[in-house]
């Protein structure tokens, strides 16, 4: 078959586009994709918050969605060799009135006839879940299946896992031009494609998000307090007054070293202690990378660290001096994480923080919505 000869058109590269030209290669079935942009996913695909949604889903399409969710999205990254960034977190619908209350029980109504795990809950669990949300919010729908990925890796990935299976390189063709030969029972896929094909009038373009940037402004600073610059400074600092005391000796240095060293090492046990403790407690939390082996590598990882700190030094009075210095350091540090998160960041600080909080700790829109309400990092 000629590159000029095709079972299926697929008009727009989009997630859907891409990701039909995937399953139809997968398929052993010859497929063209045609674009009318300079790159691919330049509309709906990268103009979403990645959700992947069971919940509020028409009835009709929702069986598919649950099919995805539980056979396609957990195991998508592996079978596609790219990181969609996949996140099965759970997903609120949150309600601050009855009547949108009633919207969301109709909804909910409707998704648990058809098998869906999903739940409605007060104001207070909602809270539970999130709790920075407003004491406004008095219940919401809850789906704990939902999760999220990111829509622009998602688009790129289909589109090269289909290019590997053989399907030809994307075709750029001006919007609305119309080729000979062209079965007219080709596949529109994306809401431009959609009203090109069905000589619809499409909605407004919308100014493209880059994925890899934030709209947030950056919070200088914030970022030149925040602990790890504290922590940095402090390190400087410490180096440039031992060494001008102890006039330059290279004993004094390295002794330093070693105590920076046990600092380091003590924080891995704690590192390795939290792989432990939360996989018993969260088994089915997500995270970005599982350790193999289950417990067997933090456990030797935290006897070999063990062993290093009793050996810091071959001199048994000078490991006793570093031993001291680094438990004085440490005690400094801890009463100054005791404030900054007390004082600076407004939290708990021997209470737990929930899970989905913690994950929302890496998205930097959780601290600008912090800072805009006078809350420190």
């Amino acid at each position: 078959m000629s590159d000029k000869t095709s079972d299926v058109i697929v008009v727009g590269a989009g997630i859907i586009g891409c990701a039909t030209a995937y399953y139809l290669a997968k398929k052993g079935v010859s497929v063209t994709v045609l674009e009318a942009d300079e790159v691919i996913g330049n509309g709906g695909s990268t103009r979403n918050g990645g959700g992947v949604c069971q919940s509020g889903r028409d009835p009709r399409e929702l069986p598919l969605a649950m099919y995805a969710v539980k056979n396609l999205w957990p195991t998508l990254s592996e079978e596609l060799g790219a990181d969609v960034e996949y996140c099965q977190g759970g997903n609120l619908r949150l309600g601050k009135t009855e009547r949108y209350l009633e919207i969301l029980r109709g909804l909910h109504d409707k998704a648990v006839t058809l098998g869906l795990d999903m739940r409605m809950i007060d104001g207070d669990e909602v809270r539970a879940i999130n709790p920075y949300l407003s004491e406004e919010v008095i219940g919401a729908s809850w789906c704990p299946t939902d999760g999220h990925a990111n829509p622009l890796k998602a688009t790129y990935a289909y589109c090269t896992a289909a290019r590997r299976l053989g399907a030809p390189s994307l075709r750029r063709e001006p919007s609305g031009q119309r080729r000979q030969g062209v079965d007219e029972r080709r596949l529109g896929a994306g809401l431009y494609r959609r009203a090109e094909l069905n000589r619809e009038r499409p909605l407004p373009d919308l100014r493209r998000h880059d994925q890899g940037e934030h709209d947030a402004p950056v919070l200088l600073a914030q970022e030149l307090l925040c602990a790890p610059a504290v922590a940095i400074l402090f390190v400087t600092i410490s180096i440039c007054l031992i060494t001008y005391f102890s006039g330059d000796s290279s004993d004094a240095i390295s002794f330093l070293i070693l105590v920076v060293t046990v600092l380091w090492l003590v924080s891995y046990i704690f590192a390795d202690t939290d792989v432990l403790v939360l996989r018993r407690r969260f088994p089915k939390a997500p995270r970005a990378f599982k350790v193999p082996g289950g417990p067997v590598i933090p456990v030797i990882g935290i006897a070999g660290t063990v062993f290093m700190i009793a050996n810091i030094s071959s001199d048994p009075a000078e490991a006793v001096a570093i031993w001291i210095l680094a438990a004085v350091i440490f005690l400094a540090l801890n009463v100054y994480s005791f404030f900054w998160i007390k004082y600076k960041m407004r939290m708990p600080v021997f209470k737990p923080v929930p899970i989905p909080e913690v994950l929302a700790m890496e998205n930097d829109l959780y601290y600008e919505i912090r800072h805009r309400h006078g809350i420190w990092r």
